[in-house]
């Protein structure tokens, strides 16, 4: 509830809502919080507020009882389903026809081709056919995922395991609309460039479908990886433009990788009750829960990290690469490449690592077509560096550590303190990222002690049993080369180190084999009565205890992760509609970076954003204009309000003696 409250003196609110305990009411801007109680008689939501013009938010938030009993309740499913699966294959009644893990990917390129009948769209009708054959191409799809997963775990399963992940998903995406509050500059330019293509093909520079687009203007320029747009996009021909559905939209991606990884480690073990386990600590793991909550290419890098580890597994555990498996990694990679800058790094490593697979000559030939296709797919990148090279390598130089004027040894020391940094157990398990837009400091660092004490075990585990697999040779050097892109640019970032999290609980895979008990680890299989009860109790335990500090963690997140004023820029909207709603028109804009979150606020109200100028080039708006900007005190204009770090001012063209000129921030 939002209320624009204007007072001369103290006043008592009373909201048309009954009191209960987690009603809380904060004055927008300062975020400070007012004491509410219920009211007398009716036990209405009431509370005091100061004098003056306050914009208060009133809202009911869940309280830790709440938190803790949802969590409960959704690691209770996973764990019902865990250890009802192993009561099941330990007292089965009849043999199932499973499919071996090695063959699943058979079971797909035998099934029958049911779009071979989809028509070519013909010239008279041209967009009817396509959408006929889209609809055909996506049923084949449905179906031929609907029968492979109804082969693999029988159906009965296969709705209950949906089930589970439809609450799991709900209770993923809850809160999105409050935490975090308001929406930052580089969410505002995403989504508002994914609006204009989604409807008119156009990003805001102008560029028609550009494989990097342009965000913000002058010297603030940055140009962002597109694929998240074009994503966005599609969500937006069907879908009205708003924050909530930009957030919904990031966390699922977040959301599917974090079942992708649980299915990459089922695939793994060939046991369901690993995959739940790693899926379950992907989705509890605050680096990767957080990044799901902002609207930013990294979401979407760790998706396609996922998808490629999952399509290299699928490869390896075959005797000869066939044309599909090379394809599938070669694709992977390009993804890999053009979903972030920091990928731009990650996957020529990834391709570089391929080698530790060349173990016999069938192997080398297919990571050489593997290397082809990739090489193939980077040639759109390679036209656009030699057209417009400061849209592939901008950012590189104005983050970078690394310098040709220094020395081979002053670089390498450079990267060397950030890589100890990056892997200090002070960041991992108590600071994380100090950037409070990628991290909200609850005392909880970017890994749960319990999930990361699983993957030390797990690279224990490797080191000791499996240091010969080519495959866990490549998840070693994966999670090494992970941290080079945080280790070239800045210590603890954890945007650019995305890819970290997921090789370390990828790691996780062995422990949790091994403590399932001995058939697990050596085989595969699922677990029989003959297992140690010690290492199940020590697994349980770790889960427990990664339990109890995730709904901390969310506690903690649910009460302070609405208040994060300044990276998300709450105040702009209200600065915005109190321009709005006066009559003047055009209103001006100070170019800067936040100039975007006018357009994107615009589109989400359904209003023309030719209502808007951006002055370019420190040019002057006319005298009796609007303008907003992100100055405090202005020597030619009259303030009109101020909120937060935004100012709505009044363009008079006198210079005041009594106000010195500031520089814009």
């Amino acid at each position: 509830i939002e209320l624009q409250i204007d007072s001369s003196t103290q006043a008592t609110i009373n909201v048309s809502q009954f009191y209960f305990p987690g009603w809380r009411a904060r004055i927008a801007g300062s975020g400070q919080e007012l004491s509410v109680s219920p009211s007398p008689g009716l036990a209405l939501v009431a509370f005091s507020v100061p004098p003056g013009k306050r914009h208060v938010n009133v809202t009911l938030d869940k309280l830790w009882p709440e938190v803790i009993a949802e969590w409960i309740s959704g690691f209770s499913v996973l764990l019902t389903l865990v250890f009802g699966w192993i009561f099941y294959k330990r007292h089965e009644p009849f043999d199932m026809d499973e499919t071996d893990p090695e063959d699943q990917g058979d079971l797909l390129e035998t099934e029958p081709d049911h779009s071979a009948s989809v028509k070519a769209p013909g010239p008279q009708n041209t967009a009817a056919s396509l959408l006929e054959s889209t609809h055909a191409v996506m049923g084949s799809i449905l179906y031929r995922s609907i029968t492979y997963l109804s082969t693999l775990v029988g159906a009965h399963q296969l709705l209950l395991g949906s089930l589970a992940v439809i609450f799991l998903y709900g209770l993923y995406i809850s809160n999105l609309s409050t935490h975090p509050g308001g929406f930052y500059v580089d969410e505002s330019c995403k989504a508002y460039n994914a609006y204009l293509i989604g409807t008119t093909g156009v990003a805001e520079n102008g560029a028609t479908f550009p494989l990097f687009y342009q965000c913000y203007t002058g010297m603030y320029t940055q140009w962002m990886s597109s694929p998240l747009m074009y994503l966005m996009a599609g969500m937006y021909t069907v879908v009205p433009p708003s924050i909530l559905s930009a957030r919904i939209f990031a966390a699922t991606i977040g959301f599917l990788a974090s079942l992708l990884l649980g299915f990459l480690a089922f695939r793994i073990s060939g046991c369901r009750s690993v995959g739940m386990v790693i899926s379950l600590i992907a989705l509890v793991t605050p680096w990767l829960f957080e990044i799901s909550r902002f609207v930013h290419e990294t979401v979407w890098q760790g998706f396609t990290v996922v998808l490629f580890l999952f399509c290299l597994f699928r490869s390896y555990a075959r005797d000869k690469w066939s044309a599909s498996d090379f394809l599938s990694v070669g694709t992977s990679l390009a993804l890999v490449t053009y979903a972030y800058a920091a990928g731009r790094v990650l996957a020529p490593l990834f391709a570089f690592g391929l080698i530790i697979f060349a173990v016999n000559r069938h192997a080398l030939v297919g990571i050489i077509k593997t290397w082809a296709v990739y090489a193939v797919l980077l040639i759109p990148l390679v036209i656009v560096y030699f057209t417009n090279p400061q849209a592939v390598i901008a950012r590189f130089g104005q983050v970078s550590k690394l310098s040709w004027t220094n020395s081979f040894f002053e670089n390498a020391s450079a990267v060397a303190s950030v890589l100890s940094s990056d892997l200090s157990l002070k960041f991992l398990l108590y600071d994380g990222d100090q950037n409070a837009r990628h991290h909200l400091p609850t005392g909880v660092g970017e890994f749960l002690v319990g999930a990361f004490a699983l993957s030390i075990l797990g690279l224990l585990i490797v080191l000791a049993l499996h240091r010969s697999s080519p495959w866990w040779r490549f998840i070693l050097f994966g999670t090494f080369v992970s941290l080079i892109p945080g280790a070239i640019t800045e210590p603890n970032h954890a945007l650019r180190g995305i890819a970290f999290p997921i090789f370390v609980i990828t790691l996780a895979v062995p422990a949790v084999m091994w403590l399932l008990g001995p058939d697990s680890a050596k085989t595969g299989k699922e677990i029989e009565p003959g297992g140690i009860p010690f290492r199940r109790m020590l697994l349980f335990s770790l889960l427990a205890l990664t339990l109890i500090q995730a709904a901390m963690f969310q506690v903690r997140y649910l009460d302070k992760g609405d208040e994060r004023n300044f990276p998300f820029d709450r105040e702009y909207p209200l600065i915005l509609n109190q321009a709005l709603a006066a009559p003047d028109r055009p209103i001006y804009l100070e170019e800067g970076p936040t100039y975007v979150h006018a357009y994107w606020y615009a589109v989400t109200q359904g209003i023309d954003v030719s209502s808007f100028v951006l002055l370019r080039d420190k040019k002057l708006p006319p005298v009796g204009s609007l303008v907003i900007t992100g100055r405090d005190t202005c020597s030619d204009c009259e303030k009109i309000d101020r909120k937060g770090d935004f100012t709505l001012n009044r363009y008079t063209g006198r210079v005041s003696a009594a106000t010195p000129p500031t520089a814009p921030r």
